[in-house]
């Protein structure tokens, strides 16, 4: 049985990628509503899409890094070995970071929801 401490720690390690996702899919409908154009549906699709990618790239990074700073994680077994890494990593993971929020950009502009916030 894990202590507190370690509990949290495997919580936390698990749920990361799943908490940062959520919020930007948070972000998605709390923007979308039934009357947008076309352009601005298929832009929320495609940064829903982005963020799919972006799930998986990122798991292994945090849980990596997150097992070194909780050590006694790697007493599981889902936490035994690194994650390996997928080729060239760092620019996939730029490149869907920044295609969600050009989507995100487009959506809230095809919208008209940037008048809220560019004057």
């Amino acid at each position: 049985m894990p202590s507190f401490v370690s509990g949290v720690g495997l919580f936390f390690a698990s749920a990361a990628c799943s908490l940062i996702c959520v919020g930007l899919a948070y972000w998605v409908w709390s923007l979308a509503h039934g009357d947008q154009p076309t352009t601005a549906v298929l832009a929320y699709d495609g940064a829903l899409l982005c963020l799919v990618f972006l799930f998986r790239v990122i798991k292994g990074p945090i849980e990596n890094n997150l097992r070194k700073v909780f050590t006694r994680l790697q007493t599981y077994k889902a936490f035994e070995k690194e994650r390996a890494p997928v080729v060239a990593e760092n620019k996939i993971f730029v490149g869907l970071l920044l295609g969600y929020c050009l989507l995100m950009y487009l959506a809230t502009h095809s919208s008209g929801l940037d008048a809220y916030w560019v004057p």
